[in-house]
């Protein structure tokens, strides 16, 4: 799904990709990243999903 607008995915791609490039496994995030970008629009009913891979959210609190 895109990230948006031209802007939202300059400002995306200027926050993960430094983050991406610092993983061990870069290659594999590297590719599944692109891929991500790579996707085509949306075109169905609008969607909520969380997509914050934060390990907090797997916890119960």
């Amino acid at each position: 799904m895109p990230l948006g607008g031209a802007g939202d995915f300059i400002a995306a791609e200027a926050r993960a990709r430094p983050e991406i490039e610092a993983l061990k496994r870069a290659g594999l995030v590297t590719e599944v990243w692109d891929a991500a970008l790579a996707a085509p629009p949306w075109d169905r009913p609008p969607v909520w999903i969380h997509g914050d891979l934060d390990s907090a959210n797997g916890t119960a609190h």
